[in-house]
C-alpha cells in the first residue's frame, strides 16, 4: 500500500517459519558450543586417566596432568597417581596386552581390566579416578545445561 513502510509489513508464513527455524538453529549451535567447552574442561581435568596418558605419556606429561585432578579431589596425591600408572603399565605387560591395543581402550575398558584382574587393591586411586570420570552426569535431554558438580559426586562416593 502507498505510504506503508517495509518494517510495518508482517512476515509471510514461509518467512516466519524460516525465521523461527534459524532462531532454533542458533540456540542449538550456542548450546552445543557451551556444552563442548564444559566437556573439554572435564577432559582436561581428567587428562591423566585418558588412555593415551595411561599407556604412553611420559613422566613429565603425567606430572603436568595430575595437579588438575588433585586440586579438585584432595584425597588423591600426585605421587600416588603417578606410581599407580606405572603399576598399571606393568600389569598390562604381565597380561600381554600390547601398547597399541591398550591405546585404543576407553576409560571403561581400563576400569574393567582393573576389576577383572582384581587390581583394585594395588590401584585404588586410579580405579577411583576412573569411577569418578565414568559417573559424571551430563544431561543432554533438555535445552538447559545440567552438569553435575564434581564435589557432589565426590561426597556421594565418600559416604560409607
Amino acid at each position: 500500500m502507498p505510504g506503508e513502510k517495509a518494517k510495518d509489513a508482517g512476515l509471510t508464513l514461509p518467512e516466519e517459519m524460516k525465521r523461527a527455524m534459524f532462531e532454533c538453529l542458533d540456540r542449538f549451535h550456542h548450546e552445543l558450543e557451551i556444552r563442548s567447552q564444559e566437556i573439554e574442561k572435564i577432559l582436561s581435568m581428567f587428562a591423566v586417566i585418558q588412555p593415551s596418558s595411561l599407556v604412553v605419556a611420559t613422566e613429565k606429561d603425567i606430572r603436568n596432568y595430575t595437579p588438575k585432578l588433585t586440586e579438585i579431589f584432595d584425597e588423591f596425591s600426585n605421587e600416588d597417581i603417578f606410581r599407580e600408572i606405572e603399576r598399571l603399565r606393568r600389569h598390562l605387560d604381565a597380561a600381554k596386552i600390547s601398547v597399541e591395543e591398550a591405546k585404543k581402550w576407553t576409560a571403561l575398558q581400563f576400569l574393567e581390566f582393573i576389576v577383572k584382574w582384581d587390581y583394585c587393591e594395588s590401584l585404588p586411586n586410579l580405579s577411583l579416578c576412573l569411577r569418578f570420570f565414568l559417573t559424571l552426569c551430563v544431561s543432554i535431554a533438555s535445552c538447559e545445561r545440567s552438569f553435575s558438580k564434581l564435589k557432589l559426586i565426590k561426597n556421594s562416593f565418600a559416604q560409607p
